[in-house]
């Protein structure tokens, strides 16, 4: 489902029906993806580089939609970066196989 298909819901209002690891969910783009899964219920990994944006998106989603999101702070441009999500990330983190 495209974000433009979820806009025509009432925020929160369906249940929870999938986990999204969300990058660059601090602004732009990737923020509105991650609010529109939001409203969706869904289980959220936001991922910026940008720390107090994540946070402050994350609270923003426990207060209007119940719903807790995992921050994750990391500039995907640095290759260390990356290979340290990659080799830390585990299935209960995410909620994907590895």
């Amino acid at each position: 489902m495209l974000p433009s298909q979820i806009v025509d819901q009432h925020p929160c209002e369906t249940e929870p029906s999938s986990r999204a690891l969300i990058t660059g969910a601090g602004s732009g783009i990737g923020r509105a993806f991650a609010e529109a899964m939001a409203q969706r219920h869904d289980s959220l990994v936001l991922l910026d580089r940008d720390a107090e944006a994540v946070e402050s998106l994350a609270t923003h989603f426990s207060a209007t939609c119940g719903i807790v999101a995992d921050c994750i702070v990391a500039d995907l441009s640095d290759r260390h970066a990356v290979a340290s999500i990659r080799n830390n990330a585990t299935r209960s983190t995410f909620g994907f196989p590895r």
